[in-house]
């Protein structure tokens, strides 16, 4: 069985690049199964990492921002290309809608997610999410496909529809599970937890990529560049003694020892070693409960509620007001976790 696997794997996103490598090894584990990211690379997301002038006329503000991002922000993203290199097997590249349609030809099955790919202020409504135009012989399911918000306009509900051609339909967050039901109330519809959790923490181990000259630490990574999470960050800091090491794979936070040449490997191991952690983000947030890590996460609800949901499948209280900041122990929640990862695998087993 030939699976093909439609997420963002591309981007220059610690998170983004670590659950496409979760679930397309993961199938590639199982008997009979040859899985490949499709490498599909449309150019509203695509020119937010690689700016091109080509791309000027479609996206003129995306484009000039990027640049000047790239030119003064220093940052290295050779990491990330060496992470995709060695770890994933991919198609060729596709970015029109016509490779699109002729590539999904050379599979039996596609999974669609995880991550936001359903949300369409970050796809530009893109409906090759959706799979349209696609041959009934092929097998549709999405794993823990996100829509990143609460609510979606008129138009994008009516191109959810066609999720009614998918043979399984899973989500990450309770939002997406309640829109979807209201657009197709007769489906089953599943909550599976990101594909990260499919592996545990020993595995994800053997990723880690160690960073030189680390001692005693606090990690803030923040993407927002959140000034709160700063102040947190901050106060912790001066209480015990802790070095602040900021990362993020796009700009300088300002804070403590910036590092901005950190890829997927690195990222894994600053979190595991970190004494403590200090995030607004989905996946290290995921990452600081698969390694057993203390962690303060800023909500902000603006940009959903994807951490609360996650917390609340971990077990743990998240009710607070909006842009507070919690603080967690994932210290003794192992067998919650172990439980997630079971939930997914049984999703893949009963899809293939």
């Amino acid at each position: 069985m030939k699976i093909g696997v439609l997420t963002f794997h591309f981007v220059y996103n610690y998170g983004a690049m670590l659950q496409a490598y979760a679930l397309s090894q993961y199938l590639n584990k199982q008997d009979s199964v040859e899985c490949e990211l499709i490498d599909y690379r449309p150019r509203k997301i695509d020119c937010i990492y690689h700016p091109d002038w080509q791309d000027f006329y479609a996206h003129p503000k995306v484009v000039l921002k990027n640049y000047v991002r790239k030119k003064i922000s220093h940052t290295d993203v050779r990491e990330f290309e060496r992470f995709m290199g060695t770890y994933f097997r991919m198609s060729k590249c596709i970015k029109s809608d016509q490779e699109f349609e002729k590539i999904l030809g050379q599979y039996d099955t596609v999974f669609v997610g995880s991550d936001q790919v359903w949300n369409p202020m970050i796809t530009g409504y893109d409906k090759n999410y959706l799979l349209q135009n696609t041959t009934k012989e092929l097998h549709k399911f999405s794993y823990a496909a996100s829509i990143g918000m609460n609510d979606a306009d008129d138009e994008w509900k009516y191109s959810l529809k066609m999720l009614s051609m998918f043979e399984g339909i899973s989500v990450r967050e309770e939002s997406a599970y309640k829109l979807i039901k209201s657009i197709m109330p007769e489906r089953d519809i599943q909550r599976i937890v990101d594909p990260v959790f499919l592996f545990s923490a020993d595995i994800w181990r053997k990723l880690e990529k160690r960073v030189a000259d680390m001692s005693r630490y606090l990690l803030f990574y923040s993407l927002s560049n959140n000034e709160n999470l700063k102040k947190k960050a901050e106060k912790i800091s001066r209480l015990s003694g802790l070095r602040i090491i900021s990362i993020h794979p796009l700009y300088r936070s300002g804070i403590g020892k910036c590092r901005c040449d950190i890829g997927p490997g690195q990222f894994l191991w600053l979190i595991d070693h970190a004494e403590h952690i200090c995030t607004d983000s989905f996946h290290a947030v995921a990452f600081s409960a698969i390694l057993s890590k203390k962690v303060s996460v800023q909500f902000d609800f603006k940009r959903g509620n994807r951490i609360c949901d996650l917390l609340e499948r971990l077990g743990e209280k998240s009710e607070i007001d909006f842009e507070e900041i919690g603080s967690y122990n994932f210290d003794n929640i192992y067998t919650k976790i172990k439980e997630l990862e079971n939930e997914g695998k049984k999703y893949i087993m009963k899809c293939i």
